[in-house]
C-alpha cells in the first residue's frame, strides 16, 4: 500500500487513476513479482489509458450537438 503522503501528492495533482493502478501493484512489488519501474509504468500508462478515453468520449459527445 502506498504512503498516505504520497497518496494525497498525487491525488492533489489529479492522478486519481495512477494512484488507483500504483496501489493495486504495490503489493506485487513487495512481493518481488514486480519491480518497482514495472508498477510506475503500468500506472502511467493506465493513467493516459483513461485520459485518452475521457477525451474521446468528449469530442464523440461535440460530434453529436
Amino acid at each position: 500500500m502506498l504512503s498516505h503522503q504520497l497518496t494525497i501528492l498525487l491525488k492533489k495533482l489529479k492522478l486519481h487513476n495512477f494512484v488507483t493502478s500504483l496501489d493495486a501493484n504495490i503489493d506485487a512489488v513487495y512481493s518481488n513479482k514486480l519491480n518497482f519501474e514495472e508498477a510506475l509504468i503500468d500506472a502511467c500508462n493506465t493513467e493516459l489509458l483513461i485520459r485518452h478515453q475521457k477525451t474521446l468520449n468528449r469530442l464523440i459527445r461535440g460530434a453529436n450537438l
